[in-house]
């Protein structure tokens, strides 16, 4: 049994997890609105469908590389799928701090890109 103690578990305080469901809400609109099902995008990213759906519930993080490849699939540019996820000026600028230092200056180049 896993316990908080485990260092396989990872806790997720509210704010992250709002980031993670965010992301994941736009992810779905993006893959749907491009026509494409949970396991097409699956098997173009070389994951489970049951990822995909973890990832669009704001269960599972995705890599700087999965929202690249995502990002070409749905026909968008990474900038497009972060925007409202991570606005400068809310509270999600906050939970871009507790990001690893190269996800953190990847995306403040596509947002600097954006304008």
């Amino acid at each position: 049994m896993e316990t908080a103690e485990d260092p396989r578990v990872i806790p997720r305080s509210v704010a992250e997890r709002g980031l993670r469901e965010r992301l994941g809400e736009r992810l779905r609109s993006a893959r749907a609105d491009a026509g494409l099902l949970q396991q097409g995008l699956a098997v173009k990213l070389g994951v489970s469908r049951a990822s995909v759906a973890s990832i669009e519930a704001g269960k599972q993080s995705i890599t700087v590389e999965q929202l690249i490849k995502i990002a070409k699939l749905v026909g968008m540019h990474p900038s497009d799928l972060l925007r409202d996820v991570l606005d400068e000026s809310g509270p999600a600028s906050k939970e871009l701090d507790r990001l690893p230092d190269a996800h953190k200056t990847w995306i403040i180049r596509v947002k600097k890109e954006e304008k």
